[in-house]
């Protein structure tokens, strides 16, 4: 097994009887002990549909606990896990199995309707412990499998996710157990992230910000995940001191919502007393110097602003818990960098250029290869 595999078993048994994972509208939390059941069960049930080391399974979810228990089984069977928008549609997921001819998908309700008579791919929902369903569909023009039921290696890639697109064609980034580990272990180091620690995901899973940060750093570093169906400026308070949250990864948007949001102030003051919220993290795009500050004051409540991207599996830079400054995003995190200036790679500060990065959780090529993307 990978340190990546290794790293989430260990935390469910040290989890064993202890509070674990739950969805932010349920009552009762899951133990390492039955989410570490729940894997095995979605492990048995992929194996079941013949795939195998190697092989693609597409995700257009929502945010739910049973993407977290369903990663867990994918990155132990060694298959890898596409998280993709569930807005995308019926022509966009079209178009991928189209182009690249992947195993099978697993996707939301909302979009079985869509498939039931497409006659490329076929049916195959499972049901884990009664409640948690699967809405699987094999492609049938699928890739050759490798046939193979191996452990995963090290560079074997765990978890797949297109770029925005902001410059040209959405580019596959292929992120290796290796490189998730890492970045894992790297954001958990940096925020100085325990088993007493509790985050609430909030950001949509098809992000690389809730893959990395949210999801892996928190179960990497051994503490408790609970899983909000999507932002709610009504909720959130509210969420953060009944599940007793200590942090959680948002954007400048949300932070300003909060700020503006007649519900959101009044439920902050209803729930201030019970709030154990350390701080936020907020990365994304720059958070303007007024809006931090009036955060801050507004609720007693420190920002880290942060810069990472999908190619380096979300962390590149993050302002320290004890001295953070405001309009910056703060210092490397176990990631290189530099600037390419005038042709010439600099470190001088004042600088204008390209961005050059370079650490063990940065990807060294695209999964469709783009050799002038790296020098």
């Amino acid at each position: 097994m990978t340190k990546l595999v290794d790293a989430l078993q260990q935390q469910l048994v040290q989890r064993a009887a202890e509070p674990t994972l739950k969805n932010v509208a349920e009552h009762d939390w899951l133990t390492g002990t039955a989410v570490a059941n729940l894997v095995n069960e979605v492990k048995a049930a992929v194996r079941a549909r013949d795939l195998h080391f190697g092989d693609v399974v597409l995700l257009a979810l929502e945010n739910d606990k049973r993407v977290v228990i369903l990663e867990q089984a994918l990155f132990e069977l060694g298959i890898i896990a596409h998280p993709i928008a569930p807005s995308s549609g019926k022509t966009i997921i079209q178009n991928e199995f189209a182009e690249y001819h992947y195993q099978a998908m697993i996707i939301e309700e909302t979009l079985t309707a869509a498939f039931d008579h497409d006659e490329n791919f076929h049916q195959e929902t499972f049901t884990i412990e009664g409640a948690m369903t699967y809405n699987f569909f094999r492609y049938r023009h699928a890739q050759a499998s490798t046939g193979e039921d191996q452990a995963p290696t090290e560079q074997a890639i765990a978890l797949m996710l297109n770029t925005s697109g902001t410059t040209g064609k959405p580019k596959r980034v292929g992120l290796t157990h290796a490189q998730v580990y890492h970045a894992a272990v790297h954001i958990g180091q940096s925020q100085g992230l325990s088993a007493t620690d509790t985050n609430m995901l909030v950001m949509p899973v098809f992000h690389i910000n809730a893959q990395l940060i949210s999801i892996l750093g928190t179960r990497v570093s051994g503490g408790r995940l609970v899983v909000a169906p999507k932002f709610s400026a009504r909720e959130f308070w509210r969420q953060v001191a009944t599940h007793q949250v200590t942090w959680v990864s948002i954007v400048p948007t949300i932070i300003g919502i909060l700020q503006m949001n007649a519900n959101a102030l009044a439920e902050y003051t209803k729930y201030q007393d019970a709030i154990q919220l350390q701080y936020v993290r907020s990365a994304s795009f720059s958070l303007p110097e007024e809006r931090w500050r009036a955060f801050e004051a507004t609720f007693g409540v420190p920002v880290l602003e942060g810069y990472g991207m999908t190619e380096a599996a979300s962390l590149i830079t993050l302002n320290p818990k004890d001295h953070p400054k405001i309009g910056t995003v703060g210092l490397p995190i176990a990631t290189d960098i530099a600037l390419l200036h005038d042709g010439e790679i600099t470190k001088d500060a004042h600088q204008v250029g390209e961005i050059l990065l370079r650490g063990e959780h940065v990807i060294t090529d695209y999964v469709d290869s783009n050799p002038a993307s790296f020098i």
